[in-house]
């Protein structure tokens, strides 16, 4: 049996944190107070160096912010083309 490669092109998700918080003066620090979340937490979607969030933190988050959580996620200008299960970043 012959099996084909599995390719497809996906985009990539980031986090929306920083340009949603800014223009309402918060800081990832006064996020941090006003949540009760780790400040690294927050940093790390601030920045977006997290990979992934629980769904609480999410939640938390949207809740000092007055959005919905699905708003925090949003699509990164890069696409992602993964080719037999290998990951290569456009």
């Amino acid at each position: 049996m012959l099996m084909m490669p599995s390719i497809g092109v996906h985009m990539a998700a980031r986090w929306r944190l920083r340009e949603i918080a800014e223009p309402e003066r918060w800081t990832a620090r006064k996020l941090s107070l006003a949540t009760g979340l780790a400040y690294n937490t927050v940093w790390g979607l601030w920045t977006n160096k997290s990979k992934r969030a629980d769904l609480d933190t999410l939640t938390t988050l949207a809740r000092v912010l007055k959005i919905h959580p699905s708003e925090l996620i949003g699509e990164s200008d890069e696409s992602a083309l993964v080719v037999e299960g290998e990951l290569h970043v456009t």
